[in-house]
């Protein structure tokens, strides 16, 4: 629940007041479990490595939670670092894992940006032109098709070694 200013210590019932306030839903206070303050952060690591320590997931890069991408992008980098552990020279492909995964998180970063900005529309009207907006886009076969790819971030790029360009691999070519 979005509010004008920061509260760390939200009060008991918060969110089901303000369910009601701006929905007219009761949300009964008992079944609230949690409550806490939440500010999106993003940041993406210069280097996803340094020597023998190499970082993925929420330690190489940071993004808003809105859907999950953050967890995606983590499964992801940590599926690719596998497959470049499994190899026989690990280390040489470090720099490709370094440089693709950064790629991947930035655009991981981006979309979840979008996805904050769009979903914290606030007030009618705005929230009015964002579903018009959205119930368009969504009823539009081409866009539909791959816009729950696109935000689900099934198709952020370099996933996996495979789907890196292999002449990147090569190791005259490899950069951090």
């Amino acid at each position: 629940m979005q509010t004008d200013t920061r509260i760390d210590h939200p009060p008991a019932g918060l969110v089901s007041e303000l369910t009601r306030q701006r929905t007219g839903l009761t949300v009964p206070v008992e079944d609230q479990v949690n409550e806490s303050a939440f500010t999106p952060r993003r940041f993406n690591c210069e280097r996803y490595y340094d020597g023998r320590i190499i970082l993925c997931g929420d330690a190489a890069h940071g993004m808003s939670p809105i859907g999950g991408q953050g967890m995606n992008t983590g499964f992801a980098d940590a599926e690719f670092l596998a497959e470049i552990l499994a190899q026989p020279d690990p280390a040489a492909l470090l720099p490709a894992y370094n440089r693709f995964r950064r790629k991947a998180a930035s655009a991981a970063i981006f979309r979840a940006e979008w996805g904050m900005w769009l979903g914290t529309w606030r007030g009618r009207p705005l929230s009015m032109v964002r579903d018009l907006m959205l119930r368009f886009v969504l009823n539009q076969h081409f866009i539909s098709r791959y816009l729950g790819s696109f935000y689900a971030m099934l198709n952020i790029p370099f996933n996996t070694l495979a789907s890196v360009p292999q002449a990147s691999l090569k190791p005259h070519t490899l950069q951090s």
